[in-house]
Parts: C-alpha cells; structure tokens; sequence
C-alpha cells in the first residue's frame, strides 16, 4: 500500500482529530509513538553499519537505509504534532517538542556523518597500499636484489641495501599515517617518508647507468605516484572521522534522543488528566 505524504495526511488528519473521542485518539498517539520508535532505532542502526562496513556497496546501502528512516521520523511527527494540538495537553506537547529537539541534533549530526561513511578513504587508501602499492615495491626491491646480486663493491652493496631499506621503510608507514587521526602525527609520518624516498633518489641517480636502473627508476617513480596517493586519501580520513562521530557526537545525541522518546511515550501510554474533549 502506498504511504500518503506527511503533507496530505495532515490534511485528511486534522479534520477528523478533534471529532473522534479522546481515548481513540490518544491510542493513535501512541501508535505514532510506537511508529516513531521504530524509525529512530533503525536510522541509529543502519548508521553504525554505514560506519563499520568494508566495501563501498555496504555502506552506501545502510547510509541509504539509515536516510530512509530518518524519513520515516520527518513524516510521523507532523502526524503527532496534529494530534496532540487538539488535546492541548502541556505536558504531552512539551515531552513531544523535546524529542523534536533532541532529533534534529541526531539528523543534523547524519547530515556530516553519512557522507563521511560512503566516502571510505582510509578504506580506499589501505587497499592502494596493499595491492598496486606493495606491487610496485616488489618490483623495486626485486630490481635492487638483482643488481646486488651482479655487484662486487661492498660500498656499491650497502648503497644499494640502503635503499632497499628505505623503500621498505616508506611502506611501513603506510598503516600507520591510514589509521592517524592526528594532523601532526601524519604530518611527521610525511617527513619520514619524504627523508627515506630522498635515500632512494640519491641511490637511483648514482652510477652505474644501464637498463637495471631504467627499470628501478620506472618502478620507483610508480611507487613514489602511489604513495602520494595513498598519504592523500588517508588525510582525507572519512573512516577514521566517521567513526569518530559515531560514537562520540552520535552516540551522545542518540542517548538524549532515545531519553527523550522514552519520556514521550510514557506521557502518551500513560497520561495525566484525560482530556475532556
């Protein structure tokens, strides 16, 4: 069946509100209540499983979910409020404004949250770094463990092991700038990797020439594209600043709103002086 707009359901309500008896209509109160109840508790869920999934279909669809019944809320309180204005009852008007109150914060929290969700950067960017980036260091280092291998040197080894290290170094702190939430903890990871690519670079650029560094350089510059890539999508941080509202802001506004639905529906179940009308 297909549900009428908030605004022409206000319209077939209103007539009717103040000519049915008051006991009926209190038990349709609280039928809105109940519907209310519902709506708020899915939006909350379908916005932590927004928040907590893998893959950008996941929380594309729960941020969807979560929107569809934060609309769910939008359309019953007008309703409410329709009903509860032929009553006049103060105290049911009050604890019914409250939880209005208490809502936009919640909507208005989703407003910043959801997006971040489907954003999925930190995602995005630890997927970078664990596939093509990590292919290209494999082919770096494969390149310098071959050339050492041809090498008799020993100072020409421990250059070529220097950037060995360096590069491998670079990709260690891949995980952690991800997962950062700090600007400057990022910021010094950024430093490290800048100081560790300029060991590659000095490497790279020394004799002797030929295909092998041609090659090295090709996979070096790869690596060096992806990196910049990675440290990009990772100081965006959606996953990390969406998890942190959620249970933070999010989670504090649900509490208060979730308190103040509670109150609502104990003064509609069970009310004060019944309304004479």
């Amino acid at each position: 069946m297909r549900t009428l707009p908030a605004s022409l359901l206000l319209l077939v309500l209103l007539p009717a509100c103040d000519r049915e008896p008051a006991l009926l209509r209190q038990g349709r109160k609280a039928e809105a209540v109940g519907a209310l109840s519902r709506a708020f508790l899915q939006s909350v869920e379908a916005e932590k499983s927004a928040v907590l999934a893998t893959t950008d279909e996941e929380s594309v669809r729960f941020a969807d979910e979560s929107r569809r019944a934060a609309a769910r809320v939008e359309q019953v309180l007008p309703v409410l409020r329709a009903l509860v204005a032929v009553d006049s009852r103060e105290v049911e008007a009050q604890r019914l404004e409250a939880f209005a109150t208490a809502w936009a914060a919640v909507a208005a929290i989703d407003a910043r949250l959801l997006p971040l969700a489907v954003a999925n950067t930190n995602l995005k960017a630890a997927h970078l770094s664990t596939h093509q980036a990590a292919e290209a260091l494999g082919t770096l280092v494969s390149l310098l463990q071959a050339r050492a291998a041809e090498e008799r040197d020993p100072d020409r080894l421990r250059v070529l092991a220097r950037a060995e290290v360096a590069a491998l170094t670079i990709q260690t702190l891949h995980p952690p700038h991800i997962a950062s939430p700090s600007d400057p903890e990022m910021a010094d990871l950024e430093a490290r990797i800048t100081g560790l690519a300029q060991v590659v670079d000095g490497v790279l650029a020394a004799p002797p020439e030929g295909r092998w560094r041609t090659d090295a350089l090709r996979a070096w510059r790869e690596y060096q594209a992806l990196t910049a890539e990675v440290l990009r999508l990772s100081r965006e941080n959606t996953n990390v600043r969406s998890f942190a509202l959620s249970v933070h802001e999010k989670r504090e506004a649900s509490t208060a709103c979730d308190a103040a639905l509670q109150a609502l529906a104990a003064e509609v179940v069970a009310p004060g002086p019944w309304p004479t009308r």
